[in-house]
């Protein structure tokens, strides 16, 4: 295992190295918080696309509502605080640098 981790570890700058007689429980740690990361970024990108679909069609059906009826106007907030959550969760787990 410990060969292995280090062929793992040399194929890129983001894998964890180990040391010579190291335990392998970090390098697992540390593979298991990305594989959850990952998902976790996977399940963002696919509900921050299903609100883009869904609100595209709110937009289409709600050309023809009254602009002032309150259900328009909190559907309309509801996007906007979806769409602000997704950047400034990508912003916070990817960095200044990541973001941009």
């Amino acid at each position: 295992i410990l060969n292995r981790a280090r062929i793992r570890s040399s194929r890129g700058p983001n894998r964890l190295a180990m040391r010579e007689g190291e335990d392998d429980s970090a390098y697992r740690i540390e593979r298991k918080r990305k594989a959850k990361a990952s998902l976790a970024g996977q399940i963002i990108e696919t509900v921050v696309t299903s609100a883009v679909i869904l609100n595209a069609v709110w937009v289409g059906a709600s050309v023809d509502m009254d602009s002032k009826w309150l259900g328009v106007i909190t559907i309309d907030i509801i996007f906007a605080v979806i769409f602000t959550s997704e950047v400034v969760m990508k912003f916070y787990w990817s960095g200044c640098r990541g973001y941009f």
